[in-house]
C-alpha cells in the first residue's frame, strides 16, 4: 500500500493492515492474490467472496476479486460486485476498478 493510500485509510478511520505494507522485492502469485483481497476488503468495506482471476500482465499483477455487495434476503442470489486490482511488482495498488455487478445465480448460469 502506498503512503498516500495508507494516509487515506487512516483518515477514514481504518487501520491499514500491516500485510498491505510494501515488501522488499517483487511479490509472487500467492502474495498478489492475498494483497488484492485485503485491498478490496479495505477499500470497499465489503466481504470478499472469491478471487476470480490472477495474472501477470506487462510486469504488473492484475487480480479480479468478487465481493458480496448486497446479501440476498432469501436464498443464495446475492448481488456480487467484481473488482480489478492492479498491483506493482512490489505489491502496491496502482489501479482499482469496479468492473461490474451481477447476481450470483446469473453468474452460475453464465459459467463464471
Amino acid at each position: 500500500m502506498s503512503a498516500h493510500a495508507r494516509r487515506e485509510a487512516q483518515a477514514l478511520g481504518h487501520d491499514p493492515a500491516p500485510d498491505l505494507a510494501p515488501r522488499p522485492g517483487p511479490v509472487g502469485f500467492a502474495d498478489a492474490m492475498s494483497l488484492a483481497r485485503r485491498a478490496v476488503a479495505l477499500y470497499t468495506e465489503l466481504r470478499v467472496d472469491a478471487v476470480a482471476n490472477c495474472e501477470m500482465v506487462d510486469g504488473a499483477w492484475r487480480v479480479s476479486v468478487d465481493v458480496v455487495e448486497a446479501p440476498a434476503r432469501m436464498g443464495d442470489n446475492d448481488l456480487i460486485a467484481a473488482y480489478d486490482v492492479t498491483l506493482s511488482p512490489e505489491g502496491d495498488v496502482t489501479k482499482f476498478t469496479r468492473t461490474g455487478r451481477y447476481h450470483r445465480n446469473d453468474a452460475a448460469r453464465a459459467g463464471r
